[in-house]
Formats: structure tokens, sequence, C-alpha cells
């Protein structure tokens, strides 16, 4: 994976003292930050992380790759969202939305995951 941003170091050397920055320097920090409404990812007071899965609506949206390296060609494994197949139930609540199906691609052997709230039927897919 190829990371095109400034690095921290780099940016504060644009803003040391007697330093008259660039619009392009101010542009570098901008774009090196995370902004929560354009990167799909948010921390609201109280709440846990979320991140918004990236993709189709009809194929598997990926939330979150790791990586073992950043240098590495592919992520060590991803977790990703499946799209529902089937409807909810006439008798599901109204309040508690059905989970859509959640998979992971290369998991690690060491590695243990388990949803919170698993939905009847669920299992972990094939390897």
């Amino acid at each position: 994976m190829k990371i095109d941003k400034t690095g921290r170091d780099t940016l504060k050397s644009y803003f040391v003292k007697n330093a008259v920055p660039t619009a392009g320097n101010f542009e570098d920090l901008v774009n090196a930050g995370l902004n929560q409404r354009d990167d799909g990812i948010a921390k609201l007071p109280g709440e846990p992380l979320s991140v918004q899965a990236d993709g189709d609506d009809a194929s598997q949206k990926k939330a979150i790759n790791f990586y073992r390296n950043f240098s590495d060609a592919a992520p060590a494994w991803t977790l990703a969202l499946s799209p529902r197949s089937e409807a909810a139930p006439a008798s599901a609540s109204p309040t508690v939305p059905a989970a859509p199906a959640c998979s992971l691609t290369r998991p690690p052997a060491t590695w243990a995951w388990a949803p919170s709230h698993p939905r009847p039927g669920w299992r972990w897919p094939a390897r």
C-alpha cells in the first residue's frame, strides 16, 4: 500500500519560528489528517469508533484492511460487510435491525473474533 501523505516531521518543519508556510504547506497539513465526514470514520462523545464500509451495495463492502506493514502489496486480512441475502422476517423487532453478514478474509490463526449480537444461523465463513 502506498501512503502519499506528508509525514509529521516534514509538516512541523513548515511551521517553525520565522518560517513562511506556503499555500501548498497548508494544503499538506489539511490533507494529512482524517476528516470524519470525508473519510468515513467518526468518534462521537460516549460512543465507540465508527467506520463506514466502502463499496457497492450489491457486493461486499470493505470496512477495515489490516496490514502487517504498509509496504505490503495486500492487507494481511480484511473485515467486510456482505449484502443482505434476505429481507428481515416479519416477526423481527422494528427497533432491532437485522445485522448484515460479516466476513473476514485471511485472518491470522491466533486471532479470535465474534459478533456482539450474532443472528440465528450465523457461522464463520469457509476458509
